[in-house]
């Protein structure tokens, strides 16, 4: 199958009544407004679309509202813009705020049209020319083609397709993310078809058949046909606009402002961390807390704002700023957005998403967190990825960065590969799939274990080591148990620590006691040896040795680690042969007799019926015998 040739969009916009739609009408001979096309095509890519040829199409938005909600939704789809601003009114409010929309959207290219001329004298002409190259100043039509039009006349109308046709010649560059995303700006139903979906393709694209997911529902569906353009086709791609028809999915179930996408590559968040400019023609500055409207993708949505590099922006000021959403939506890093005064809706800025799902709330004028955005905001991915893995809790899997990062996991490999080769990320095995962390990072908590190794034996010289769970419940807020179990058998390996069971240690480490500690150790054995089926309670050895507690728990824990004795429940200690020797006992006697009781294991060792049932419980415990109303019997 070979891959269909782009298309190119050309965006109009404009000022109310300023001849968008009689331009794209005269260049086209499409009115763009009309329901009826609708019926004629079956699936309508949009009522605002017109054919200016096979391969170039006209979005034309009428009205201030729609323009904003469309405009946005297809920004990354618009090759280049006309300008429209008529001859017999000049720049007005909505010609300025469409121009400072565009420049936050980032669109590169246009054309300025002067339209209605046929309505004006030439003096009056060239002061419009005039007022238009001022109003172009400093932005990206500074130095754009300015063609003076009538759509009543057609005069201008060769050099109008003339420079239309040069524009055409080098379409924008668009990043591609590697994946399908399809911001969805309208839904609905076809008799014989079923569910109908439109939208302008951002990124990747789409064959009949494939699976799509629903964003933010997180909803599966299988697509059952496509049309670009207008045209019934087996592939949608990025630049076009795209009408996709769903399999089991009812109209009323995607809505405006949803987004279609591969699986698994994007998420729905309700916080989104960005580059913030705010218009220098605003008139209020944005504090702290302030509620505005964002428009990104096709979604319009309330959000609050956090500032994170100062305390209040000013207009004609940029800055880092995190949007507190009202609703999950679905957006992308290096996505574009326009915010809006919540009331009355003025357009006071816009900028770029940095991060689509940040951690957590962020620490204001932090230089670690202004050193996070600084990264997120390079050009350069394998930096991007680098900081996002730095500034994560503990490894990730490839899924997780496809959908912060904003490119397919394809894509995402290769980068990953170079920072592996470059001993900047670590690769770590998790079941069927890997997990990918900074090294810098393993680095640090192979550090930090180490650590907390020399401490734990300075403060426990007496132990042979520490519990492995114990030791992991450390790290469990910044590294997940696969990573330290990881490098812990890593650090084994280069022979810098010791695994024994459940016990971790220093390699170099060796349990051992003072001479003083020795003594006391083995003035509590002689103890237990001279009563060894009736010894003493914890209590007991407390006000027999007439010491401290904690120097007592100390001796007690360590010959626990050296296996020389287990404390059962209630605080009765045993040597670990004595109660061998007496599970021996109870195994014959069952064996013989078919059962055991207290009162037979008290007769059998010779001690008070305490002590019998504290053993027999602690055998119910290790499952060596199984209760049964007052007998034991052997646990088959």
């Amino acid at each position: 199958m070979n891959q269909p040739q782009r298309h190119i969009i050309i965006g109009t916009s404009g000022h109310i009544d300023h001849g968008k739609s009689a331009i794209v009408r005269a260049l086209t001979g499409t009115d763009p407004d009309r329901l009826q096309e609708e019926k004629d095509r079956g699936m309508t890519i949009d009522l605002g679309y017109a054919f200016y040829n096979d391969l170039v199409a006209f979005v034309d938005v009428p009205g201030h509202e729609r323009f904003i909600k469309n405009m946005v939704a297809g920004v990354t789809s618009i090759d280049f813009v006309l300008l429209v601003v008529a001859a017999d009114d000049g720049v007005m409010p909505q010609t300025r705020e469409h121009l400072d929309i565009l420049n936050l959207l980032g669109v590169q290219r246009g054309i300025i049209v002067i339209n209605k001329i046929d309505l004006v004298e030439p003096d009056w002409l060239e002061l419009i020319k005039e007022d238009v190259r001022e109003l172009a100043k400093g932005t990206f039509l500074k130095e754009a083609p300015l063609v003076t039009f009538s759509a009543i006349n057609e005069e201008g109308m060769e050099e109008l397709r003339r420079q239309i046709d040069l524009m055409v010649e080098e379409p924008t560059k668009r990043e591609n993310r590697g994946y399908f995303w399809m911001p969805v700006d309208r839904s609905f139903t076809i008799r014989g078809f079923g569910t109908v979906t439109t939208g302008s393709v951002n990124s990747g694209e789409l064959h009949a058949g494939d699976d799509v997911e629903l964003l933010p529902a997180n909803k599966g569906y299988k697509v059952r046909g496509l049309q670009r353009h207008g045209h019934e086709s087996d592939c949608i791609s990025i630049g076009d606009r795209g009408a996709i028809n769903l399999q089991g999915v009812h109209k009323d179930m995607i809505k405006r402002g949803d987004v279609l996408c591969t699986p698994d590559c994007g998420q729905a968040t309700t916080r989104i961390d960005v580059r913030l400019q705010l218009l220098p023609a605003s008139p209020w500055k944005l504090k702290e807390q302030s509620r505005v409207r964002l428009h990104i993708g096709t979604s319009e949505i309330l959000a609050r704002v956090r500032h994170i590099d100062r305390e209040e922006l000013l207009p004609g000021e940029a800055g880092l700023v995190q949007l507190i959403l009202e609703r999950p939506i679905a957006a992308n890093r290096r996505d574009r957005f326009v915010i809006r005064n919540y009331s009355p809706g003025i357009t006071i800025g816009g900028g770029i998403v940095l991060d689509n799902r940040p951690l957590q709330r962020h620490k204001r004028l932090d230089k670690s967190v202004l050193h996070h955005f600084e990264k997120m905001e390079s050009p350069d991915l394998g930096a991007v990825i680098l900081d996002c893995l730095q500034n994560s809790y503990g490894a990730k899997p490839a899924g997780d960065l496809v959908r912060s990062i904003g490119i397919a996991e394809s894509l995402l490999q290769n980068h990953l590969a170079d920072l592996e080769r470059q001993e900047l990320v670590s690769r770590i095995k998790s079941g069927d799939q890997f997990l990918f962390a900074a090294k810098s990072e393993v680095d640090r908590t192979r550090k930090m274990i180490l650590g907390d190794l020399e401490e734990f034996h300075k403060d426990n010289p007496h132990l042979s080591g520490i519990g492995r769970a114990e030791l992991s419940s450390k790290f469990m807020k910044t590294t997940e148990a696969v990573t330290i179990d990881t490098i812990l058998e890593d650090l084994s390996r280069e022979g810098k620590l010791k695994l024994k069971g459940d016990l971790i240690a220093l390699a170099s480490f060796n349990a051992g006691l003072t001479s003083e500690q020795q003594n006391i150790y083995d003035r509590i054995l002689s103890m237990l040896r001279a009563e060894p089926y009736s010894p003493p309670t914890l209590k007991e050895l407390y006000s027999t040795l007439n010491l401290e507690k904690a120097k007592v728990d100390l001796l007690i824990n360590y010959g626990k680690s050296q296996n020389e004795w287990i404390v059962l429940q209630n605080g009765l200690i045993y040597p670990r042969t004595t109660l061998k020797e007496i599970q021996e006992m109870v195994r014959n006697w069952i064996e013989k007799k078919g059962s055991i009781t207290a009162a037979d294991l008290r007769d059998l060792i010779r001690a008070s019926r305490k002590f019998a049932i504290s053993i027999l419980e602690y055998f119910d415990q290790i499952g060596f015998t199984v209760r049964e109303g007052d007998e034991r019997f052997l646990n088959s």
